[in-house]
């Protein structure tokens, strides 16, 4: 009995069946929050830090999604994400509505979260060049960082790991060779996802963001209604940098194209 009980709860939340919707896990989101979940572009906001290290917050979930990025712990306890107070987030939310009528299901997300390559060639407006141009040129993972040897994405997977962590590096057309790594851990109906900086991202000969000063946190989740995905986007820039720099704009931009492989992979 115990194993058919175990057996149930693994297919169950792989076809989505424990599954809320919106309104539960946001019900303080007004009218045109919801309204921009919903669309295409989704709900975003930039905070900036304010002077008692306290973000005024407009999303409110009624429990945490984020692991490690409990708003309440950033604001009360002076906790943040990744364990920082960074001079900006970036507060994503939005809802994929099920495509045709087709509910995907967790290990639809987890593996769209598996395909790394996807994220190479992926288009953005540079405002420098005047263009639409990639933002990351090469993407691979890599075995670690002592030799950073390219591996492949691994096939399809059958079933959802608990905890999984990757290592990846991009070409960036901006920064040159970027060194990631994503943690992925699964719950009863969501998953977190977090990507973080593993190494400095430099320009030149110029520090631009220090290593872990920039994180992206991700609770994806099947609602009723679609995919949920809502997000947190902490950046710390380098002094030098962000004077020359309109950091929100650059960091949207950048979640953006990440969102993008996210939202591109999950709708197939």
């Amino acid at each position: 009995m115990k194993v058919l009980l175990v057996m149930f709860l693994q297919i169950a939340v792989c076809a989505g069946i424990f599954a809320k919707n919106f309104d539960d896990i946001f019900p303080d989101a007004g009218t045109t929050m919801r309204e921009a979940a919903f669309s295409e572009e989704g709900y975003y906001n930039t905070l900036a830090r304010q002077s008692d290290n306290s973000y005024a917050w407009t999303i409110h979930p009624v429990e945490d999604l984020v692991n490690d990025a409990a708003k309440d712990e950033v604001k009360y306890s002076g906790k943040n994400i990744a364990g920082k107070l960074p001079s900006y987030i970036l507060e994503t939310l939005m809802v994929l509505p099920h495509k045709n009528g087709e509910r995907r299901t967790l290990l639809d997300i987890y593996n769209a979260l598996g395909r790394t390559r996807a994220l190479e060639g992926r288009m953005y407006h540079s405002f420098s060049r005047g263009k639409i141009v990639p933002l990351f040129t090469k993407v691979s993972r890599i075995d670690d960082l002592k030799t950073k040897r390219a591996i492949d994405d691994p096939p399809q997977a059958q079933s959802i790991p608990q905890n999984e962590k990757i290592l990846f590096r991009v070409q960036d057309i901006n920064f040159g060779a970027c060194y990631y790594r994503s943690e992925l851990d699964s719950r009863a109906s969501s998953i977190s996802y977090t990507l973080s900086n593993i190494e400095n991202i430099s320009f030149l000969i110029f520090s631009v963001i220090k290593k872990e000063n920039l994180n992206i946190h991700f609770s994806i989740e099947a609602l009723d209604e679609g995919i949920l995905i809502y997000a947190l986007t902490g950046i710390e820039v380098e002094s030098f940098a962000g004077s020359h720099v309109d950091v929100p704009s650059a960091a949207k931009k950048r979640f953006d194209v990440i969102k993008g492989w996210i939202v591109d992979g999950i709708n197939g």
